[in-house]
């Protein structure tokens, strides 16, 4: 997903001074308020390891609802990048980027309530939110919905819906090979058929 997130910030910086903006015009839009150039801004720092101006621009932008700088804060606060390690605002940041659809940001979430990290554990907002990322194509989310039906966690048992995710997670070029390995041990483990 970050590759993706780079390409995207790539095209977007080349299509920019391509039609004559400069890095300098770039940043002077962020300086004016431009909630993509700050995003875009903040990218550039996060690429750079600058992981403290990184911040300060997602700031901007997350607080004008650009989603993708709200998952980039999650990031920054999950990890302890440029501001102290803390759960309970990358649970903040993740929530409010996954409420707008962004899959990363949903497996994130969902990960966080799970395990009780920053905030209560809770199954059911897990398996809400690594649903929700498995439909919008997050490969260890389609695996963590798999076996969230195959053990009965937060869902019901149903061991043809975990049959259907793990097969997701399968096929899906964006899953680890890791999690590749241990869905395939699951499959064979508990009898779910030809794959």
């Amino acid at each position: 997903m970050r590759k993706k997130i780079y390409i995207m910030v790539s095209i977007i910086v080349l299509f920019s001074i391509s039609f004559g903006e400069s890095p300098d015009e770039l940043l002077e839009r962020a300086k004016a308020g431009d909630k993509e150039a700050q995003y875009e801004i903040g990218f550039y720092y996060y690429e750079k390891n600058q992981h403290e101006k990184a911040y300060k621009w997602f700031k901007k932008s997350a607080l004008q609802d650009v989603e993708k700088s709200q998952n980039m804060l999650g990031k920054l606060y999950y990890y302890g990048k440029g501001v102290p390690e803390d759960y309970k605002k990358a649970a903040y940041w993740f929530e409010k980027s996954a409420d707008w659809g962004n899959a990363e940001s949903q497996l994130y979430t969902g990960h966080i309530y799970y395990n009780g990290m920053g905030v209560t554990k809770n199954i059911y907002k897990a398996f809400k939110y690594f649903r929700e990322a498995a439909y919008n194509g997050e490969g260890e989310a389609q695996g963590k919905v798999g076996l969230m039906y195959l053990h009965g966690i937060g869902v019901e048992k149903n061991k043809e819906e975990a049959r259907y995710w793990f097969k997701q997670c399968l096929e899906n070029t964006n899953t680890s090979k890791t999690m590749k390995i241990n869905i395939k041990e699951l499959w064979n483990k508990y009898n779910l058929g030809s794959y």
